[in-house]
Parts: C-alpha cells; structure tokens; sequence
C-alpha cells in the first residue's frame, strides 16, 4: 500500500519554503499592529486568511488532539449563544450581545488566527518550525522601521501609510511593540541553538536591549532581559527546576527592585492621575462584569459598557478603547463562559508544556505564550492582530506532536 501525507500547506515548487501560513504570520506583523477595532486593514488580513479559515472548515475536527477540538467547539458554541437572533415585535433582536455587529466582528477577527493555529497544526513538525521564519522576517521588519523612526522622526513621520500612526516600528503602541520583541527572544535562542554558533543570538538580544533602551522604554529592556535569561535556562539546561527556581530569583529580584526603585524611574511607572490608571479601569471592568454576570456582555462591546462606569472626571477626550486588561475584558465580554475557557487554556498550556520529549523549539513556543499573556494582565496586546497571530503559531507548536504531522488523512492505493 503507498501512502501519501497530505501536505496541508503545500510547499512551491519555485520556493520551497514558501507557505500561506507563513505569508500571513509575516502580513500580520506589518498590518497588524494598531488598536482600533474596523480597520481596512484588519480587513485585508482577514481576506488574506480566507483560505486558512476554508481549510479550517473543512477538515474541522480532523486529526485534532480532543481537547483542541473540544475548546474550539466551545468557543464556537459560545459565539452562536451569543449572536442567537430572536423574532420580536416584527424585528430581530440579540439579546444576548449588546451589539451584534461588534460581536460578529469579533468573531472574524478571531477566526483568522485561530485559522493560523489549525493550519499550522496541521504540519509536520519541520514546516511547523519553518513557521518561525517568517514570524522573524516580521520581527526584523519591525525592528528596521523602528529604527527609522528612531534615527529621522521626519522620515517616518511622512511614510504612515495606514490609518493609525505608526509609533514603533508598524505598532501604533510602543509596550506592543516590546510584547512582539519579547515573544521572539525566545525563538531567537532556539534557533540559534540549531546552528554551529549558538552564541550568536546574545549579540542579536543584546541589539534589541540597546534599542528598548535608546527609545527609552525602560520595561522593555527589563522583559526582554527577563525572557533572555529564562529561555537560555530552559533552551540550555533543559530543566523544569532550573527554570521555577530563574524565575522565583528574578522575581524576588524585581519586588526588592519595585521597593527601592529611583524615583525618575518610578514616574515612568506611575500614573498622572488615579482616574486614568490602570486600577481605575480595573475598578471600573469590575464593577460592570458585576452588571452583566454571568452572561456578559458580548464580545468587543466593551467600549458600549465602559463609559457607564467612569467618573465625571475620567472622561477624557481620548477615550478608554479597552480594560488594559485582556484578562478582565474577555470575562466582562464572556461571563462565567470566558473564565471557564481561560481556566482550561491555561491547563492545556501547562499539560502540553508539562510532557517529556519537547523539542527546543516547543521550550521557546511556550516561553513566547507566557509573556505576552503576563504582559495582558496590564494590557491588551493580543487585541492586535500581529501578536494574536504570533500567539496562535507559537500554540499550535507547543501543543502538536514533535515527531509527526497530527494528520491522520491519507491518499493511498493498494
């Protein structure tokens, strides 16, 4: 019997690593950096992501781990609860969703690195990790158009071709662009560690610190040390321990830090007033998920609920587009059905991380997960395409088998 594997992601005859997965990885580091919700060119990327989403269609749930299949269908599940129509005095209406517009626009948006995911699940394990190649063309893309920016403000000021302003690098926010700088660090080392000179990924980490800290973003220098550190522990020693006990010191390090820290460096982490900070919009999500539990209030609605809970004096010009917490907003969108899924995306995060056998590539896929979901707890950086994307690669190489394709379809003849 001759048995075919279905390549799912064909490789070109004319460049072998081209891949339509990888494409978009890369189209969704340069469209993908801005904040707003509706954007052209959020839209361009989700018409880039028609195939993906196709193939995601098709073959759903085929080849999938249980557990993948089962979050996904909840997650579905959850979005139809949510945009479910009822016929009403001669109209429709949505009850469950504040807006079913914003709901649905949610839901493509989601769609398309969730595609990014099932396809690169899909692979085999060498195509998966060729994944990476294109998410660093993206990162030096980055890289460079943030040194523009830095070197002629003019310059770069006179080339903003979208409709957000491009702060750092193809970013509209400069903590974003640290974010997508931390999740490669990681992905960096292990690639490197693949090559005869696996040392040279300091000098490449140590030109993003000096970056970070030419543009003074002093958190960015900070975490991306932090992520050096804990990946060469994990990448190099290969140990569990070793990695709890880099932690638990850097830790430790960073609070005896915070309670000695030099007051120029404290205003840059202190906020002008206690209605624009973050604990006041912590304060006031909380007090609207109290309104709308258990049931939420549907998906990117949160800029409909969230002006009903701030202070007079919190009303600014520039208004609050999201919590700056990723975390707190799903569970204001979603209710109890959001913390229920976090709750099991953070179990199998750690069951996948947890297994023997991972690769130094997987080590670093992991590393990339954590960061930028810490980096949620004061932010919303997976609220950009360009980082939900990298998240939703890095996911699908931590959870896919090492060795195999998790396909199971086959051509074959007798």
């Amino acid at each position: 019997m001759i048995r075919m594997p279905r390549n799912h992601d064909r490789q070109s005859g004319f460049f072998p690593a081209f891949s339509w997965t990888g494409l978009f990885i890369l189209t969704a580091l340069v469209l993908g950096g801005a904040t707003y919700t509706g954007l052209a060119s959020d839209s361009i990327m989700m018409i880039l992501a028609l195939p993906l989403i196709w193939r995601l269609v098709m073959t759903f749930p085929q080849g999938a781990p249980w557990h993948v299949t089962l979050m996904i269908t909840v997650i579905a599940a959850l979005f139809a609860w949510q945009l479910f129509p009822v016929f009403s005095g001669g109209g429709i209406l949505f009850p469950n969703t504040l807006d079913a517009g914003r709901t649905l626009y949610a839901l493509l948006f989601f769609l398309s690195p969730l595609s990014v995911f099932w396809s690169a699940l899909r692979m085999d394990a060498e195509e998966r990790e060729g994944l990476v190649s294109w998410f660093l063309a993206g990162v030096g893309l980055n890289f460079f158009m943030a040194f523009i920016q830095f070197a002629s403000a003019n310059f770069a000021a006179a080339i903003q071709p979208f409709a957000w302003v491009m702060h750092a690098g193809f970013f509209a926010n400069e903590n974003h662009l640290a974010t997508l700088f931390v999740m490669a660090v990681p992905a960096i080392i292990a690639a490197f560690r693949k090559t005869p000179w696996p040392l040279l990924s300091l000098p490449v980490i140590l030109l993003m610190v000096f970056f970070e800290f030419v543009v003074g973003s002093r958190a960015g220098v900070v975490l991306i040390l932090a992520a050096a550190i804990l990946s060469f522990t994990f990448v190099y020693m290969r140990s569990w321990i070793a990695l709890i006990v880099a932690s638990l010191v850097m830790a430790a390090g960073a609070w005896i830090f915070w309670l000695y820290l030099p007051s120029d460096w404290m205003r840059e982490f202190s906020v002008q007033t206690d209605v624009m900070s973050r604990a006041a919009f912590a304060k006031n999500t909380l007090a609207a998920i109290r309104e709308y539990w258990p049931w939420g209030s549907g998906f990117d609605t949160f800029t409909l609920v969230y002006p009903g809970y701030e202070k007079a004096s919190g009303i600014f010009q520039a208004y609050i587009n999201h919590a700056h917490d990723d975390w707190l907003e799903l569970v204001l969108e979603g209710g109890l059905a959001a913390i229920i899924l976090l709750v099991a995306f953070l179990i199998n995060i750690l069951a996948a991380a947890m297994r023997g056998n991972l690769s130094n590539m997987q080590k670093a896929a992991f590393l990339a997960i954590i960061f930028p979901l810490l980096h949620s707890l004061a932010d919303y950086p997976l609220r950009t395409m360009a980082i939900s994307t990298s998240l939703a690669m890095f996911l699908a190489m931590l959870v896919a088998k090492p060795e195999e394709p998790l396909s199971n379809l086959v051509y074959g003849r007798s």
